[in-house]
């Protein structure tokens, strides 16, 4: 991982752009998780669930990188506001496109990973497959032991719990736009109490439908342990495996 930040200094050296700074800095997190995806599309003996499993890596990797292009965006306004405070507004025009970095990072980390997250629901679906995100899965690809095993927590409500929020965004803010044009002209004359009340008892169905719906796709989609993505198979073990 040193030689993401060792890239990070030469872009910066080569072309003097802090967005793709930026951008280097928050891929540091997704390229472990598109490593060991990839390791297991080509090692997992059951090559059904090795796919599943490199689908939902990748989104893995993609939301680490939207979320911590996210903490920078936040972190590089705070900054800001204390450059300005200080007078030290000559730094601003550094952080300013580094900041625009970020968030051109974020959406496209986030977008990304929305995509990737349905691709890999899709296939986990088809294939029966129920998934685990964690630490075991890199400490088999490096130590080269199979099936993976460990501790931890399953990370993967984290990418299905914000596909589901973007999924209801969307399609919330959709609705309301049409359901707005709709019935605006109609209770435009009693003023703003029906609307702030409507607008309210829709926040809260959407509320119960999120909740909702990531219970049943935590059901389906989502392992409770580990052992239930790769039970014990005794053909399966291996103590020793070629890592890519």
């Amino acid at each position: 991982m040193a030689l993401l930040y060792v890239a990070a200094f030469v872009v910066w050296e080569a072309t003097a752009m802090p967005a793709l700074v930026a951008l280097v800095i928050c891929a540091k997190l997704a390229v472990p998780e598109i490593i060991t995806g990839w390791w297991l599309r080509r090692f997992d003996p059951d090559w059904r669930r090795g796919r599943v499993c490199f689908w939902f890596h990748l989104s893995y990797g993609l939301w680490k990188m939207a979320v911590a292009a996210t903490a920078l965006v936040l972190t590089g306004i705070i900054v800001a506001i204390v450059l300005a405070k200080v007078g030290k507004a000559p730094f601003l025009g550094i952080l300013g496109p580094m900041l625009r970095g970020a968030v051109l990072t974020a959406g496209a980390g986030y977008g990304l990973s929305f995509l990737a997250t349905y691709v890999a629901m899709m296939l986990a679906w088809r294939h029966g497959v129920r998934v685990w995100l964690g630490k075991a899965q890199h400490l088999s690809r490096r130590q080269g032991f199979w099936p993976p095993r460990g501790g931890g927590w399953n990370k993967a409500p984290l990418v299905g719990l914000t596909t589901l929020i973007l999924t209801l965004y969307f399609v919330g803010t959709f609705g309301a736009v049409v359901i707005g044009m709709t019935l605006a002209p109609r209770v435009g004359r009693a003023g703003v109490g029906p609307m702030v009340a409507f607008t309210t008892a829709g926040l809260l169905v959407l509320l119960f439908v999120v909740i909702h719906l990531f219970q049943s796709v935590h059901r389906h989609f989502f392992a409770e342990k580990i052992e239930d993505c790769w039970p014990e198979v005794p053909e399966e073990v291996v103590l020793s495996t070629q890592s890519s």
